[in-house]
Formats: C-alpha cells, structure tokens, sequence
C-alpha cells in the first residue's frame, strides 16, 4: 500500500487515487493543488489538506488521470473559498450583517462545494461585505436562516434559489416506548375473569 502525502502529493497533481482496501477515506480522491498546499476531494465533492507523511498520509494502492471538469471545479471551489475567507476578514459590516455572516459564509461553502458553476459565480461575482449588505438590506430586525441564505446565494447568482425540507414524524415518541402487553387471548374452554364480576 502506497502513501500520498503532502511532501509527495505535487507529483500527483491531477491523479485520482483510489483503495482496494478503503478505512476512513470516501474514495476515490482527486488530488490538486490549492492556495495553501495540496488538497483531495473525495466523492461527494469535499475538499481537505492531505496530512504530512508525519500524520501517516493517505494509503491508496491505484492511481489514474483526473477527469479534466473534476479538476476544473475543484479550481473554482478552491479560489472561491480563497476569496470568501479572506473578504470575510476585511469587510465592514452593519451590527446585523456581523452577526449573520458566519452562517452565511459556512452556507455558502457548502454551496460551492455543491456545485462548480456557483463557485465560479461567487469567484466572478462581488465581494463578500456587499453580500452581506444585500442580505441585510430591508430586513427589520431579522429574518430567518434559510431568507438569508437565499438573499447571499442571489447576490452571486440572481434567479437561483436555497431548498431546505423537513419532515415530522408524529409517533416517534410512541415509537420509542416499551410495547404495551397484550391480553392473552383464552385457549378454547377457559375464560378470563375480571376482578370487576366480584364487586
């Protein structure tokens, strides 16, 4: 079993490596390069450092060519997460565009990790403290999550839209209680009496 590590990873660089014996990782992993190191992103299209041979690195045992539009939106993820992160320091914020744009920087990560054409929306798009000004525009004292992820997603790409669904399961706590015994049902000749035909 071979290692990718991050000393050895930028010899990797457009490769997908993959395990015939897979433990914690969700392959096959892509391997490029970001702003800060090498990366992987895995199936379901999220991205982290590789670890340093020090860290034990990442064991795979095959290795084959990068689809070229995988690369491609892993490029795109990775300058807009760039370009997030460091807007998101050096913006001037209103008192309630401060206390929203955590959550709508995690929201919008996860949407461009989602989806490649996003990413290069928010990479092409304004800057993060004009987001966070369009979410905050008319909006009272507050608005619900879920608005302010739409208003941050449009403000990148007008016409797009943030689905969020739950469900409710009305027995669930009757589903988790002991089951209530049964009456035994009388064999053929007996019968079941009640203490009540003595009062």
């Amino acid at each position: 079993m071979k290692k990718l590590t991050q000393e050895n990873a930028a010899q990797h660089i457009g490769m997908t490596i993959n395990s015939s014996r897979p433990l914690f990782h969700y392959y096959p992993l892509r391997v490029f390069r970001g702003h800060d190191g090498c990366y992987v992103a895995d199936r379901a299209h999220v991205a982290y450092l590789i670890p340093s041979e020090k860290e034990g690195g990442i064991p795979y045992d095959r290795e084959s060519p990068t689809d070229r539009g995988e690369i491609v939106m892993n490029e795109w993820y990775m300058r807009a997460k760039k370009k997030l992160e460091t807007e998101w320091k050096t913006g001037q914020y209103s008192r309630y565009a401060a206390a929203m744009k955590d959550a709508v920087l995690e929201a919008l990560d996860a949407f461009c990790r989602q989806d490649g054409e996003f990413a290069q929306a928010v990479v092409q798009g304004g800057t993060f403290e004009d987001c966070m000004k369009a979410v905050a525009r008319n909006c009272g004292n507050a608005i619900s999550d879920l608005e302010a992820f739409r208003r941050a997603v449009q403000f990148y790409f007008p016409g797009a839209d943030v689905q969020f669904q739950m469900s409710v399961n009305l027995c669930a706590s009757v589903e988790n209680e002991e089951p209530v015994p049964q009456m035994p049902v009388p064999k053929a000749g007996r019968k079941i009496i009640s203490l009540a035909d003595f009062l």
